[in-house]
């Protein structure tokens, strides 16, 4: 099985480079053949939505789109989806970044609370 970087995912979703887009598609067209999906790790998507907030300028509602579009992509796999769909869900209607609620997520997922400084992942 084949697991994309950050800059993999980020070629698929924004095309911005032709020759890194093509190899993208190429991999992607080539485990669609075999039956396999592209595991997507919970960091990579943390990454992938910090770059598209900051790099790339997405605002708190084009960023959950482009999250939930990733996540029911049958091209991809997830360590977890409840947990992904939970952060999207609470990135949605909170005022922390997804990646501090993708980190809650998953320490509730090991029964953890989670030790923060961030007021907006504290308040909601």
């Amino acid at each position: 099985m084949v697991a994309f970087d950050t800059n993999h995912l980020l070629r698929h979703l924004l095309e911005d480079d032709e020759s890194q887009t093509r190899r993208v598609r190429e991999i992607l067209n080539g485990e669609f053949a075999k039956g396999k999906r592209i595991m997507l790790l919970d960091l990579v998507l943390a990454e992938t939505a910090w770059a598209l907030k900051t790099v790339y300028d997405f605002d708190r509602r084009a960023l959950t789109e482009v999250l939930r579009e990733v996540l029911v992509d049958k091209a991809f796999c997830f360590e977890n989806t409840s947990r992904i769909e939970a952060a999207i869900l609470r990135h949605e209607k909170g005022r922390a970044d997804f990646p501090d609620y993708l980190i809650d997520e998953t320490a509730k997922a090991y029964h953890r609370k989670l030790e923060t400084f961030d007021k907006k992942l504290i308040k909601g």
